[in-house]
């Protein structure tokens, strides 16, 4: 059974499935970037042309939190590659993600340990042997390590920011991505409120 979540305009949303998200919560102009099962990089790229930017942010092994595992399924006693990069466009930061890899995953796919400057979208999305688990959506708080992370990165204040989250699976093997939302309204079809 879909959980249904009322949500004030200014409340902050759990991580919830994006589409147990009422109508009247969702933020209209920024859903269908929230919801987009395809490359957001492709996405942001199409908007941005040449003013698109990746800046790899951070690239750290760290033990597998409990949490993240269980979203992947995959044993906790374990090291990740946490990968955290912004994209920018037209000069503003836009997106603001962080990817879990699990060591299981890397042991696998090593090419993914080694992107360098390369966005994981490309990575992923020119491979046939990838699937995505459904999106959750979560309006988030300035004091949510995530929405936290990612306003310190592009150096701003926010009373929240939507993000989803989602577990992919490359021939199997999982990895997790979260991706913050920092363009608020300076995108065509982007906007921060219901």
């Amino acid at each position: 059974m879909i959980r249904s979540v009322r949500l004030n305009p200014q409340s902050e949303l759990p991580w919830t499935a994006a589409d147990a998200v009422p109508l009247a919560a969702r933020p209209a102009a920024l859903w269908s970037w929230l919801t987009d099962s395809g490359s957001l990089t492709q996405r942001l790229r199409e908007h941005a042309g040449t003013s698109f930017r990746l800046h790899v942010l951070a690239e750290q092994r760290e033990p597998l939190r409990h949490t993240d595992a269980m979203r992947m399924q995959v044993a906790v006693d374990q090291q990740a590659l946490i990968r955290e990069v912004r994209l920018d466009a037209d000069g503003h930061a836009a997106i603001h993600a962080v990817t879990v890899l699990p060591a299981s995953t890397l042991s696998q796919h090593p090419e993914l340990a080694t992107l360098g400057a390369r966005p994981l979208g490309e990575a992923l999305f020119e491979r046939a042997d990838v699937a995505r688990a459904p999106f959750e959506v979560a309006c988030l708080g300035p004091s949510h390590p995530l929405a936290a992370r990612a306003l310190a990165a592009a150096g701003e204040q926010r009373a929240r920011l939507w993000a989803r989250r989602s577990v992919v699976r490359v021939a199997g093997q999982p990895l997790l991505i979260h991706e913050c939302f920092l363009f608020a309204s300076t995108l065509p079809g982007a906007g921060d409120g219901p």
